[in-house]
């Protein structure tokens, strides 16, 4: 299958209700906590209207004191199994302007929640291998921000 065409997918489970992990993606406040593959990048959310159509933007400020942005809208919005976003770097970072798009599901599982993520519209391998660098990291500080 052609990298382009692919998704990247990620399941994790998670230790919390359902409601709980969904939240934890429903406002800037919690989003800032954890949304950044390295605890070392801080994370400021500029823009978050969590509804559908919605828009948001992040500045995640590297500990070289680079800082990128991420811009994005909310395509759906099903509380509190499924999100889908469009998720779009700035310049200058090198993957500026390639819309790619981003679908959550929560499935309750008794007291877990399990967590898919899929990842779509990845141009290139650089692309997918870094994005799967972020999610990975991204997954295990949404972990600690839930037991938190």
């Amino acid at each position: 299958m052609n990298a382009d065409k692919s998704p990247l997918e990620f399941r994790r489970q998670y230790r919390h209700q359902i409601h709980h992990v969904f939240n934890a993606f429903a406002t800037a406040e919690a989003i800032s906590q954890w949304f950044a593959p390295h605890e070392s990048i801080k994370t400021n959310v500029t823009q978050y209207e969590f509804y559908t159509g919605g828009r948001y933007r992040m500045e995640f400020t590297l500990p070289d004191g680079i800082t990128t942005s991420l811009t994005g809208e909310f395509h759906a919005i099903d509380k509190p199994a499924h999100l889908a976003f469009s998720f779009c770097w700035e310049k200058p970072d090198p993957h500026a302007d390639i819309d790619t798009l981003v679908s959550i599901d929560l499935l309750e599982d008794g007291e877990y929640t399990q967590l898919i993520v899929s990842h779509i519209k990845l141009k290139g391998e650089d692309m997918r291998a870094r994005h799967n660098e972020g999610w990975l990291g991204t997954l295990s500080r949404l972990d600690d921000y839930l037991n938190s």
